[in-house]
């Protein structure tokens, strides 16, 4: 049992970049897909750290600690180090992924790297750090205890991300509406529940799992072919969950029409289902460029006020708000202004109003 608290993969990236003036070396814990080899990866490309992925379940003692040859001249035995094990003057990460699931040589020969920094003459610059990761044995994965000296010399992070973490990542990654509509939703089946586990199923939703499904939503044009593919990446009863509200956003307006639709007739075109709101939210961000930006606050700035007995009792503000964030999320990054647009600045007065009628309720 690892007895630490958890975090989300942009908690632990933070954490890590607290740390990093220390020289501590980290430890990664999580079940299968949560993210911790796309984390280690991100931390890497904002440092501008190189970055050596090291699957230690594929490799043996040798691999590690190198073949050893003989000098003949001096009358010693030499050895001949592996190719991963960086020699550059610059700073970087070297990622030991799978480390409990290696097998006993490969971990002590791991370990001697991780708690001394080297490897026969070999020394791992100062300007290098160590970061190793794997499964739990509660994961149900191939893993095995490091030890009280290995434990005692890292520091360990358990890593469950969040839905509200993943979809911030999400939307920066090209991740259809379908899906992150789904996990708005239905934010407990990101990750395989209690439940699964304790029924032993052999396959359960992921982060990894959920960007799949969204390739093959974008990739896979055959109905039976897409249901079948999912089935087998988070399982039927999720999957079957999943398609209904994927085939209920299908047939949705698409993005174009409803911001083309005149504030009055919005009504007709904006979704009146819970699915289809968040689908549609999550669409209007991920559209958003320059030509169209005005347009889609237009239509984010009208949700409140949709008229029609079919929105009644939808949570209008919720996803207005949510909508309203991803969109200047998005204009943000793409260095978009929208700070003297008209419906932006409505907008934002609601958003304050609302705010301020919070702050004194409370």
């Amino acid at each position: 049992m690892i007895n630490t608290m958890s975090c989300a993969p942009s908690e632990a990236i933070s954490a890590i970049n607290a740390l990093w003036p220390l020289k501590i070396s980290v430890m990664l814990w999580g079940s299968p897909g949560v993210g911790k080899s796309k984390l280690v990866a991100e931390l890497a490309r904002r440092r501008e750290a190189r970055l050596r992925d090291v699957r230690l379940s594929q490799k043996t003692a040798s691999d590690i600690g190198g073949l050893p040859a003989l000098d003949h001249a001096a009358k010693q035995t030499i050895f001949y180090l592996p190719d991963f094990l960086p020699r550059e003057d610059e700073h970087g990460i070297l990622f030991l992924d799978e480390l409990p699931g290696a097998d006993e040589q490969t971990r002590i020969a791991a370990y001697g790297l991780i708690l001394e920094r080297r490897v026969a003459n070999w020394t791992l610059g100062d300007r290098w750090r160590i970061i190793a990761a794997g499964n739990r044995p509660e994961d149900g994965a191939i893993s095995c205890d490091l030890g009280t000296a290995m434990n005692d010399r890292l520091v360990h992070l358990v890593i469950e991300p969040t839905a509200q973490d993943w979809l911030a990542w999400a939307m920066e990654n090209e991740v259809t509406p379908e899906v992150m509509a789904f996990i708005q939703v239905r934010p407990d089946l990101l990750i395989g529940s209690a439940e699964m586990r304790r029924a032993d199923y052999a396959i359960t939703p992921s982060p990894r799992s959920w960007e799949r499904v969204s390739d093959i939503c974008k990739n896979c044009v055959g109905k039976r072919e897409r249901e079948i593919l999912i089935c087998g990446l988070v399982g039927d009863a999720t999957a079957h969950e999943f398609l209904t509200v994927a085939d209920e956003l299908k047939h949705l307006a698409s993005v174009e029409k409803i911001i083309t639709t005149p504030r009055r007739q919005l009504h007709k075109v904006v979704p009146a289902t819970i699915n289809g709101l968040y689908g549609m939210a999550y669409a209007l961000a991920a559209s958003v460029n320059a030509g169209n930006l005005s347009k889609v606050m237009n239509v984010v700035e009208a949700l409140d006020e949709l008229s029609g007995a079919a929105h009644n009792k939808l949570p209008l503000a919720d996803v207005q708000a949510l909508a309203g964030s991803l969109v200047l999320e998005r204009a943000l990054k793409l260095g978009l202004d929208c700070g003297d647009d008209p419906a932006f600045i409505r907008f934002d007065e609601k958003r304050r109003g609302d705010h301020l009628a919070l702050k004194a309720g409370g």
